[in-house]
């Protein structure tokens, strides 16, 4: 039930009563006792009102220390409010209203705009999948995020470069933050969109059959939704799960985001129960840590085991949000931490949090990434989890756990939450291969040309996929990485720039009767290598397979496509990108897929 967004819903009474009295007895027919429904739907609403103490209590004291002079402001405050708005609503009394909301409130100059859009215009008190503060702000405020621009992938002619090569991508922050925007009524950045993060938040059916590696490789080829003319080819990978791996013990260190920008719901609050959330689904000897970072940075939990849930609640449950944002001394003392804790043979991690509002202090970014990739060869690996909006640095987070060793993922609700740290923990936390490349070769006699959709910011040049030395992407235990490429066959029309016939070239030919189409290559390391493994797996031509993960990995691509304004995409409407999710959606058993769905109405809308 845990794992099951709907049940969030019932339990917070956010279904109408017929549909929740069909879910409670759905619940009932697999054999759940009603005493284990009411213990889940206890938790849940107890979760949700701590949240919501939580925010109520730092509106009144603004996340500093309580005192009854502070309570009383709010009193006086209210009555203010009634007064002002009862005696005019020119322009004049309206800025002095403004006026006395920061200097009642005292906000330091970096948090007045954030602060006063939150207490003037109200922040929302969704919980669950609309735990957000961001309906009310305008498409301005949003504007402050960074993002970097992507440039799309162009067309290559594979006579002119019959090779491609690229490190997979098992982040999801993408997905969740166009969620976030669509949520909120506003069409994302369309340097929010990372196509191959909106294919790979979604698990897909893919078997594991390969007993020499930790990953197994997957091929496919059918028709292509944006030309009629051309094929797509699936790129498919699933990782091992191995038991050893998986019940290996964990050293898991925080580094927690408390400064000032922390403080809306969706952030700091949300990210406490988030954690606990994590608490439920660790072993009672893995060890956690906690280290905070604002102006100054510190250990506000030693190693504790996670038996002792009463210690690392309280320590939670003290966190408060204010000052200005200093990470670097903070990155610094994690991994210091998780050094001195270093598990042999286990799970070693930092977990940075925070809205990306992220000042590095006296330490250079490069200095950072440079600790950062020193770490991970030690094994001890990133995950960054991104939170809030309004001043929230996507690009950075990107990058930096891109050099960890990491994955990324960004969270917008407590059902997100759940997703990262709780159905999908081995995924995330347990890598089974790290430095993950890909390289295709097509056969010049059977491709006229290809375009890799997404990963834009993950190829890599040619040479680098038998350099030991060049980073790429890390897979977890069970993970499925798809990426999708749009080929035109041989003989087929698409214009593109030609390069003059070169005087002093050599070419291999290619066999006249090979009918395979290309052949993929696979390089990764194992967790404790440093030396790569390689193995390949060749396409024929000759059949075509589409089953419903294909059709559905292919609606979400249109969909990420579509919101790029990209060429492939601008003959197909919202309504046939749902009808393809629609009707590949299969048994979606945690409503992700379903969620999907619900996003494109809401974009049609």
């Amino acid at each position: 039930m845990n794992h099951d967004p709907l049940f969030t819903k019932f339990a917070l009474d956010e279904m109408t009563i017929e549909e929740g009295s069909n879910y409670r007895n759905d619940l009932l027919s697999k054999d759940i006792s009603e005493e284990e429904i009411n213990t889940e739907v206890e938790a849940i609403r107890a979760t949700s009102a701590a949240i919501k103490s939580e925010y109520q209590r730092d509106q009144v004291l603004n996340l500093s220390k309580a005192s009854k002079e502070e309570l009383l402001k709010k009193k006086k405050w209210k009555i203010f409010k009634k007064i002002a708005i009862g005696l005019s609503l020119t322009t004049s009394v309206f800025t002095l209203f403004i006026a006395t909301v920061a200097i009642w409130y005292n906000f330091s100059n970096s948090n007045l705009k954030d602060r006063f859009y939150d207490n003037f215009f109200g922040k929302s008190e969704g919980y669950a999948d609309n735990f957000s503060d961001s309906q009310v702000h305008s498409t301005n405020h949003l504007s402050r995020e960074k993002y970097d621009h992507i440039e799309a992938s162009r067309y290559s002619r594979v006579s002119d470069n019959s090779l491609t090569t690229f490190s997979i991508d098992v982040d999801t922050a993408s997905y969740a933050n166009v969620r976030r925007f669509i949520n909120n009524g506003v069409r994302p950045n369309k340097g929010a969109v990372r196509v191959e993060e909106l294919i790979n938040y979604f698990s897909y059916d893919y078997t594991f059959s390969n007993p020499e590696h930790p990953i197994d490789l997957k091929l496919d080829l059918t028709n292509s939704p944006w030309n009629k003319d051309r094929k797509v080819v699936r790129v498919a990978l699933k990782a091992d799960t191995p038991k050893i791996a998986i019940n290996s013990s964990k050293n898991i260190v925080f580094l927690l985001d408390v400064s000032g920008s922390m403080s809306s719901p969706n952030k700091l609050p949300l990210l406490k129960e988030s954690i606990k959330l994590l608490l439920r689904n660790l072993k009672g000897d893995d060890k956690v840590s906690i280290v905070v970072y604002a102006g100054s940075s510190g250990v506000v939990l030693e190693p504790t085991s996670v038996s002792d849930k009463v210690k690392i609640h309280k320590a939670l449950n003290q966190l408060q949000s204010g000052g200005s944002t200093n990470g670097g001394a903070g990155i610094v003392a994690a991994y210091k931490l998780a050094e001195e804790e270093f598990i042999k043979n286990g799970v070693n991690r930092v977990i940075l949090a925070t809205d990306g509002d992220f000042n590095v202090g006296t330490t250079s970014r490069y200095e950072l990434v440079d600790l950062i990739q020193e770490k991970a060869k030690k094994n001890i690996y990133l995950t960054v989890l991104g939170l809030g909006m309004g001043n929230y640095s996507d690009s950075l987070l990107e990058e930096i756990s891109n050099k960890g060793n990491g994955n990324y993922a960004y969270i917008d609700s407590l059902s997100e939450a759940n997703k990262i740290l709780n159905v999908d923990l081995e995924k995330n936390f347990v890598t089974v291969a790290k430095d993950v490349k890909i390289q295709i070769e097509f056969n010049p006699s059977k491709v006229e040309a290809y375009r890799l959709i997404g990963y834009e910011n993950r190829q890599l040049a040619n040479e680098d996929f038998n350099d030991d030395t060049k980073d790429a992407g890390d897979i977890g235990a069970g993970h499925t990485v798809t990426a999708i490429y749009e080929i035109v066959p041989k003989g087929g029309v698409i214009d593109l720039p030609k390069i003059d016939k070169l005087k002093y070239s050599s070419s291999t030919k290619t066999e006249v009767n090979s009918d395979e189409l290309l052949t993929v290559k696979v390089r990764y390391k194992k967790p404790n290598a440093f030396m790569s493994d390689k193995f390949e797996k060749s396409l024929k031509g000759g059949s075509e397979f589409v089953d419903n993960d294909f059709t559905f990995a292919l609606a979400v691509a249109s969909f990420g496509l579509k919101l790029r304004d990209d060429e492939l995409t601008k003959n197909m409407s919202y309504e046939e990108i749902r009808s393809m999710a629609d009707r590949s959606k299969g048994e979606d058993k945690n409503h992700y897929r379903e969620e999907f769905l619900e996003l494109i109405d809401l974009l049609k809308k």
